[in-house]
């Protein structure tokens, strides 16, 4: 019989080494890996694209010789989305930065798994929304960005209704970590 992913030995010792970040009192500091693996995929690309929008826009001043009207309301679109981008990517970077480095482990269930209309590299990418009790005991429901090769661990909770770990802050605006999906991405990384 095949062994379920989150099974795996990588997995398993990234799920140790999220637990025992989480033990220290915030602030604590957070390492590069996991820091990394629960970075937003869909965040990171839509930042890259950005730059690669102030790199075009650098070529065509650089390049163009006669700026008509038109030209420079091209030019003006590109560099104010390509800064919108960027500066989209650094927030979500900075609540994400936020939940880890002051978050609560918390115990939660998945009670919906939705896909995305977002693909990147072959990879598909899910909406999983958990509900929690958080610390001041209000019931929460939060949600975090899962790609599909930690889809199958989230269905199987969902389905088994198993209580799974979720890192939450109350000032995230909704937005948790599931530490699975951290563990997972590093099992593949």
């Amino acid at each position: 019989m095949e062994s379920r992913a989150w099974e795996s030995k990588r997995a398993v010792e990234m799920m140790g080494k999220l637990r025992e970040m989480m033990e220290k009192a915030p602030p604590r500091p957070v390492p590069a890996d996991i820091s990394g693996h629960a970075a937003s995929p869909i965040a990171l690309f839509l930042g890259l694209l950005g730059v690669l929008m102030l790199l075009l826009c650098a070529a065509l001043v650089i390049f163009m010789q006669e700026w008509t009207t038109s030209a420079r309301i091209s030019l003006s679109i590109v560099l104010v989305a390509g800064v919108g981008l960027i500066a989209w990517c650094l927030y979500v970077r900075k609540h994400l930065m936020a939940i880890l480095v002051s978050g609560r482990l918390c115990r939660g269930r998945v009670v919906r798994v939705v896909p995305l209309p977002t693909r990147i590299n072959g990879r598909w990418f899910f909406r999983v929304y958990v509900e929690l009790s958080a610390p001041d005991g209000t019931e929460v429901t939060g949600k975090d960005t899962v790609d599909n090769w930690a889809l199958e661990y989230f269905l199987w909770a969902r389905e088994c209704e198993q209580d799974i770990d979720v890192i939450y802050h109350p000032n995230a605006f909704g937005r948790v970590i599931l530490p699975m999906k951290v563990a997972l991405a590093h099992r593949l990384g």
